[in-house]
């Protein structure tokens, strides 16, 4: 019975939002762009914790997350061969750059680029994806 009480709710939930204009696709956060000044929006994206591991395009700020990295993740332990066997199959971007282990999301306007503190062995455990407004994630 409290299961059903809780799906009723979430249902009764998300109508609420989405007939008061909320929407699935909308940028939640908004930063200025240290460069530029301008204003971009964004949005933090985990995927329920499995967006891991993804990786950033060299030019713009698309993001690729693929399953089969996923399970190389889970299954291993965080090294660098390991960010290197799964940097070595990663394609091309369609804008034409190159999905990279140490790229960043980028400032729209400027191509600033946003950097993670964490060296990229590290951030292949990152579940947390940051999406810049009009930026694609690629699953596979």
């Amino acid at each position: 019975m409290k299961f059903l009480y809780f799906v009723k709710a979430m249902y009764l939930d998300l109508k609420f939002h989405f007939k008061n204009g909320y929407s699935r696709n909308e940028f939640p956060y908004s930063i200025e762009c240290p460069a530029c000044l301008k204003s971009i929006n964004y949005m933090r994206y985990s995927g329920m914790s499995n967006s891991y591991p993804h990786f950033y395009c060299s030019k713009c700020s698309n993001i690729i997350n693929r399953e089969a990295d996923k399970r190389k993740v889970s299954d291993s332990e965080l090294t660098a061969d390991l960010l290197e066997e799964i940097t070595s199959t990663l394609p091309s971007c369609p804008c034409g750059g190159k999905f990279q282990s140490d790229a960043h999301p980028k400032c729209p306007y400027c191509q600033h680029s946003f950097t993670n503190t964490n060296d990229p062995i590290k951030r292949l455990g990152d579940p947390v994806i940051i999406r810049i407004q009009k930026a694609k994630i690629f699953h596979s």
